[in-house]
């Protein structure tokens, strides 16, 4: 059990004021058994807060209108509630990223907030450290949360369950 005055994460003093926020973004997989289809996940993570955010994805496009609209509105809205009205995305330049980001820009550009877009290196995944550890954070804490429902339900929470949608958001 926690401490009462004990922060829940590690966090960072905030750089200076002049600083544009950055937030990162990537693409993580459950896939509990071979039997089962790997569920993509997004994960987002504000560098100066190091708040992070994470939400189911019902597949992974690289297409920018593909993307579900639920998506796109509830990083949008995750986004907002940090109140940067100017933003660095930074991507690993994977395309299915490229688009969502595409659709983030369009909609905080239309609210007139800016949002830059910065590329890590091609195959160089340690350059956006800060959401590999936001990755690594978040499969730990699903595994833990899909470990005590399937033991309260006495089986595995299906994948199709809105359970899952939960799980994954609250594991962030």
């Amino acid at each position: 059990c926690r401490g009462r005055n004990l922060p829940h994460r590690k966090v960072t003093p905030f750089p200076d004021e002049n600083t544009v926020p950055v937030m990162s973004m990537y693409i993580g997989h459950i896939q509990r058994s071979e039997a089962e289809k790997k569920l993509p996940f997004i994960v987002a993570r504000d560098h100066r807060t190091r708040i992070t955010f994470a939400h189911l994805l019902k597949g992974k496009s690289t297409v920018v209108a593909d993307y579900s609209d639920y998506v796109v509105n509830v990083l949008y809205n995750d986004i907002r509630m940090l109140d940067h009205k100017k933003l660095i995305l930074k991507n690993d330049q994977e395309s299915a990223l490229k688009a969502l980001y595409e659709r983030l820009r369009r909609l905080r550009t239309a609210a007139g907030e800016q949002t830059l877009e910065e590329n890590s290196p091609v195959g160089e995944s340690q350059s956006n450290g800060v959401v590999e550890e936001a990755i690594k954070e978040v499969e730990e804490m699903l595994g833990t949360i899909l470990s005590s429902l399937d033991e309260s339900l006495g089986g595995n929470l299906p994948q199709e369950s809105a359970a899952m949608a939960w799980a994954v958001e609250y594991s962030a």
